[in-house]
């Protein structure tokens, strides 16, 4: 029985994340990465626009609460760098990822996340406009 409970407990928390991700399937919002390095996705948002309105270079780090399967479309604005790490963030070429202006959109996918109750995942870049 105590199995059980562990389960169906398990699995209500996946449906409230899934449940979450449907029900904002169109859903954006707008990041100022001015004084942050990390991005929580747990929210649904599909679109976010990351600002900077410090004036200088800020770095994106980490995007935290991922769900396998999950895509996150960025788009960028200049002095904006999405970092290339192996254990968080794939960039295609192995190399940051630069804005230079708005109109620069960047496209992620999930792997291995499971919410924001554990892994964040790994994103893996799969397309960009520049």
């Amino acid at each position: 029985t105590a199995d059980i409970d562990a389960f169906n407990s398990q699995l209500s928390s996946v449906q409230q994340q899934v449940n979450t991700l449907a029900n904002t399937r169109s859903k954006s919002k707008t990041v100022d990465v001015s004084a942050i390095e990390v991005v929580d996705t747990f929210d649904g948002s599909n679109l976010i626009t990351l600002v900077n309105n410090s004036g200088g270079n800020r770095n994106v780090t980490k995007f935290t609460s991922g769900i396998t399967g999950q895509k996150l479309d960025l788009r960028l604005y200049a002095k904006t760098t999405i970092v290339h790490d192996n254990s968080f963030i794939r960039c295609k070429g192995n190399a940051n990822v630069v804005g230079t202006n708005a109109n620069q959109f960047i496209t992620f996918v999930c792997i291995g996340g499971s919410g924001a109750s554990g892994s964040n995942g790994v994103w893996l870049e799969i397309s960009r406009n520049f």
